[in-house]
């Protein structure tokens, strides 16, 4: 595209959205980063987070991503624990699934070549965190590896959340 085109078309985008509130705006250049492929970097998604109290957010206050990679990309954890909640955020508020299956976390995760050597050990540190960022909520057997299914609290939700902001920093 050459210069004059690409000013041409930011003063026909300017001139659509004139008008339009900041929640509207960030709907739609969440559409078009989608659209067209784009990724926003760190700095362009609070940017976009400034024009309003709910820009680049959905009507759930999340954002949306259209895989794991690039909400773990936009995450940036620093820990196995941290990649374990935002995996269950993928599946969870993502996803919209009721219950987080330890080993169907860590199959995402290998996929994304971040596989944990121990997903149990991940979720508990989770757990033992306080407020605990995982629940456990059921448990199929009797033995030490019996299937477990956790669930992110309200404090995982908002501390990816944070993540995804660029506020929160790991801890461990």
């Amino acid at each position: 595209m050459t210069p004059d085109k690409e000013i041409e078309a930011m003063s026909q985008i300017t001139a659509l959205f004139e008008g339009l509130d900041a929640d509207t705006i960030g709907r739609i250049l969440r559409w078009a980063a989608d659209r067209y492929g784009v990724s926003f970097t760190a700095a362009a998604k609070k940017s976009i987070a400034r024009l309003g109290s709910n820009a680049g957010m959905s009507d759930n206050d999340e954002l949306q991503f259209s895989d794991l990679g690039t909400l773990f990309e936009q995450a940036n954890p620093q820990s196995a624990s941290e990649n374990a909640l935002i995996a269950g955020y993928w599946f969870q508020v993502v996803k919209q699934e009721d219950d987080l299956e330890s080993q169907k976390l860590n199959t995402e995760l290998k996929q994304l070549g971040h596989g944990s050597n121990n997903i149990t050990r991940d979720l508990s540190s989770l757990i033992d965190t306080k407020p605990s960022l995982v629940i456990q909520i059921r448990k199929s057997g009797s033995t030490k590896q019996a299937r477990k299914k956790y669930r992110l609290t309200a404090e995982g939700i908002a501390k990816v959340k944070r993540m995804l902001s660029g506020e929160a920093t790991s801890q461990e």
